[in-house]
């Protein structure tokens, strides 16, 4: 529908002809067009579009995707060698199935809304074995695991589908997409929930219609050691850094009275607990209003909640919540440092002292005089690694180091390592004759190291620290295709030691 010809009708014709494949109308189909030289009624349009086959009808869809994990970081295999995670304090799992089913259910009951809806939950979690060259001449089987945003975002297997689904180039066009959060990864690496957050957020933001992103701020399980106000704050943190909404279930069922018990966790009630809260934070409804009816009590708890939190500040000061992530801020400008490593905390050395050139900052082996009149250094660094040259790992001595930090050591091979260390964000177990064996050669696996009793790392909150090196490269890879990690077979890449 539109004008013929400007200058011939001045804008007062109404034109009808055929749109065939999408395009304008052609030439040729100029002679099945009808002017008129008046508007015209709402019969003859009707009988016009009749006789033209009428005008395709696309029907209008509420998609929303739910994406979080059914298992934990802190689950282990059944069958483990040398098990180094017995007295591993374990989260149970927040799996998000049954809230995408009870969403569903509100919003395809709701009066108030027209489109037909679909909630999908994706579950993230996934493992791969795979096959690795940990050092020349060595290579094992390793069963790697995906537990967190920011490990599925890089998983490989399937990339390209997962990232083009996000931005709605999939099977749905994605009007919202809700992540929720492994509690184990939440209570002790809340570093890396930002960082999945905002790969997520940045792959979304690239599609030509982005959904809007929601963040549910979950809570821990009965028997869990953190409690819902941490829960709240370290994703209202990263929603509020983002500039992504929050919804307040962990609060909702905090305060809710009587709270059902089950295995399960959320339990049911608390699945539509957060179905409910989640729906009053992006209508600003209560869900009691759908036709679909649980507990309309839930619902009012729910939306009363979610209005009490809209304008309340669920944090203050700086996050000093002691965890492997955490930043130290240093104001010295000789900064004194101490590894005994080899070739390759050497490298790291010789781009610790280029940064005297660019930051300004001096970095020397020396040590100084403590108080107590020993020789101390502001931080010992090198590998981690449990299966091999163990002799080289960083070091833990407060007596010693104000600070020691570790990261997972390379892969090996200039052709496979560009894979399987896509695969080392989360966690991984190498399979022997025995079994599995808990390996901590991953960004998290390195952490995890410094928090579970029963390591080395004792003492936390000492100052130890995690360099996430896997995440750090793939980011790198991300901004710069073809970015190799290693420069030959055994050594990371200059840019990696920089």
């Amino acid at each position: 529908v539109g004008t013929l010809n400007n200058a011939a009708f001045n804008l007062q014709d109404l034109r009808i002809g055929a749109n065939r494949a999408g395009h304008l109308t052609y030439d040729s189909d100029m002679g099945l067009i009808k002017v008129y030289d008046a508007a015209l009624r709402g019969d003859e349009l009707d009988a016009l579009l009749q006789e033209g086959g009428g005008l395709p009808v696309e029907t209008p869809q509420l998609d929303i995707l739910v994406l979080g994990s059914a298992h934990s970081f802190s689950e282990r295999p059944e069958v483990v060698f040398k098990d180094k995670e017995t007295t591993v304090i374990h989260e149970k799992p927040f799996n998000p199935a049954g809230i995408a089913s009870q969403l569903e259910s509100i919003l395809a009951q709701d009066p108030m809304i027209e489109e037909a809806v679909n909630v999908d939950f994706e579950d993230i979690y996934t493992s791969e074995m795979i096959d690795v060259i940990y050092s020349l001449g060595q290579r094992n089987d390793y069963l790697a695991h995906c537990y967190s945003l920011a490990q599925y975002f890089f998983w490989p297997d399937g990339k390209e589908e997962r990232l083009a689904n996000l931005r709605g180039e999939g099977s749905h066009g994605w009007d919202y997409i809700v992540l929720s959060f492994d509690p184990y990864i939440l209570a002790n690496f809340p570093g890396m929930v930002a960082e999945g957050v905002k790969l997520i957020q940045q792959e979304v933001a690239k599609s030509s219609s982005p959904a809007q992103i929601v963040l549910l701020a979950q809570w821990p399980e009965d028997s869990s050691p953190f409690d819902v106000e941490y829960f709240n704050e370290v994703v209202y943190r990263v929603g509020n850094s983002a500039g992504v909404a929050v919804v307040p279930a962990g609060k909702a069922w905090d305060s809710l009275s009587p709270q059902d018990a089950a295995a399960s966790h959320p339990t049911p009630d608390g699945e539509y607990l957060a179905a409910a809260s989640i729906y009053s934070r992006i209508f600003d409804r209560n869900a009691g209003s759908s036709g679909y009816s649980y507990d309309d009590t839930i619902a009012d708890h729910a939306f009363s909640t979610v209005q009490a939190n809209a304008t309340v500040d669920q944090y203050t000061g700086e996050f000093d919540v002691i965890n492997p992530f955490l930043m130290k801020q240093v104001s010295k400008r000789v900064v004194f440092y101490n590894q005994t490593g080899s070739s390759t905390e050497i490298g790291i050395k010789e781009a610790l002292e280029r940064l005297d050139d660019v930051m300004g900052i001096s970095f020397s082996i020396l040590g100084y005089i403590g108080d107590e009149g020993t020789r101390r250094w502001d931080f010992n660094y090198g590998r981690a690694g449990d299966l091999w040259e163990d002799a080289k790992d960083y070091q833990v001595d407060p007596s010693r180091f104000d600070r020691s930090y570790g990261f997972p050591m390379h892969y090996y091979g200039m052709t496979s390592a560009p894979t399987t260390m896509q695969y080392g964000i989360d966690k991984i177990y190498i399979e022997t004759i025995l079994g599995l064996s808990y390996d901590d050669g991953t960004d998290l696996g390195t952490a995890y190291n410094m928090i579970r009793p029963g390591t080395r790392e004792l003492n936390i909150p000492e100052d130890v620290r995690g360099v996430p090196i896997r995440l750090m490269w793939l980011k790198m890879a991300q901004a710069f295709p073809g970015f190799h990690p290693l420069r030959n077979d055994s050594h990371m890449s200059y840019d990696l030691d920089n």
